[in-house]
């Protein structure tokens, strides 16, 4: 029972909150509007197993885009209801999700993203399409895929505006903490190293350490000059609200041209569950990437 009680922290942990009780078209389109089009791919690039949702105003563009990405455990095509909203409203928009080839299988990993160069290579046919406007580029990213969204925001300096839901900014800190806290976490994360090593990682506990840091967009923050709108509750359980905070602190002192938008008893998740507090925070997202992305 101990084992199986760890192991499910672990992925709790890992896993960054899942995606139980959520609805991805809690306020978006449940089905693709009519002057709406889309279309899917897939790609591979070394050891990078990649897919593209997209989704389309009806013409020729170039359109402004935004590179949308989901949270761990979550698909591109789980997020086709923000795509086509977006779309509905002028954008070219694109979900990627993304797995590491093993043994000749695409596999779903913790952290797949292994260096820059890899972060890179996921925009290689965003840059092809002939629909998008390389000069108004934003990113939208949850939980997981809002931290590897400000990871693209500094290693990818073009990108004009990213709004970014309850990211983990340290994940070294976020580590180190819950370890602490007693030995039914320690055991935990000894379960979740497992778990790394089982899906190929092949990672001893120093290179897991190397990982997470790389991870971390707070130790890339001098690197972000994209204006950042975190949003982020402030009973997240998962995701601490401190994360957010700091980030949004150090980008403010080099160009205060970010904002942070705490969601009062909102918890992690919480625009995939609670209808008010997801629209009154998609309008604030739909105006900071229209300030900088159609202005």
């Amino acid at each position: 029972m101990r084992r199986v009680t760890a192991l499910m922290l672990a992925i709790t942990l890992f896993g960054l909150g899942g995606c139980a009780s959520v609805d991805f078209s809690l306020i978006h389109p449940a089905e693709a509007p009519t002057d709406v089009v889309s279309w899917s791919e897939e790609t591979r690039s070394g050891e990078l197993a990649i897919r593209y949702e997209w989704a389309a105003p009806q013409g020729l563009g170039p359109f402004p885009t935004v590179v949308v990405q989901p949270g761990i455990d979550t698909a591109a095509h789980d997020l086709r209801a923000i795509l086509w909203d977006l779309a509905s409203r002028g954008y070219l928009a694109v979900a990627i999700d993304y797995g590491r080839v093993i043994n000749g299988e695409s596999r779903q990993v913790r952290f797949p993203l292994r260096n820059a160069a890899e972060i890179a290579v996921l925009l290689e046919p965003v840059r092809a399409e002939p629909r998008v406007d390389p000069t108004r580029m934003g990113l939208l990213g949850f939980s997981r895929g809002a931290a590897y969204s400000l990871l693209l925001a500094a290693e990818v300096p073009e990108f004009r505006a990213a709004v970014a839901y309850y990211p983990i900014t340290d994940f070294e800190r976020w580590v180190d903490e819950r370890e602490q806290r007693s030995a039914i976490w320690r055991l935990a994360f000894t379960v979740a190293r497992w778990q790394f090593r089982s899906e190929g990682h092949g990672l001893d506990d120093s290179d897991l350490r190397g990982l997470l840091k790389q991870s971390s967009a707070i130790n890339r923050a001098q690197d972000i000059r994209t204006p950042v709108l975190f949003i982020h509750g402030d009973r997240d359980s998962v995701a601490p609200l401190r994360d957010s905070v700091s980030l949004n602190a150090l980008l403010n002192e080099r160009c205060d041209c970010s904002k942070l938008i705490v969601v009062r008893n909102g918890d992690h998740s919480f625009n995939f569950k609670d209808p008010a507090k997801a629209a009154n925070s998609w309008y604030a997202t739909l105006d900071w990437l229209a300030r900088y992305l159609k202005a």
